[in-house]
């Protein structure tokens, strides 16, 4: 029971207020992530696509492909963030 009672003291508490500039251009890329490592798509990619240079170096065909799609995915919630907020 002292384990439970300590933690309930350790808890911060939530604050909203105005979103952090350094944090939110990215907010969406985490859950992607996150998303993207549980599902193993690198793994599933590079089986697919298979070797595609003589030596082990740089970037597998499925990284280069994740991150790709990351950067697009990345640029179309930009334009998202940007747009008028709807009342």
């Amino acid at each position: 029971m002292d384990t439970l009672r300590g933690m309930r003291r350790l808890r911060r508490r939530v604050r909203i207020g105005a979103p952090d500039p350094s944090l939110t251009p990215v907010s969406g890329m985490v859950a992607v992530t996150e998303l993207v490592d549980r599902l193993g798509m690198i793994t599933l990619l590079d089986a697919a696509i298979g070797p595609i240079k003589a030596r082990g170096r740089g970037l597998t065909g499925g990284e280069l492909l994740v991150g790709m799609a990351a950067h697009l995915l990345n640029e179309v919630l930009a334009r998202l963030r940007a747009l008028p907020a709807v009342p």
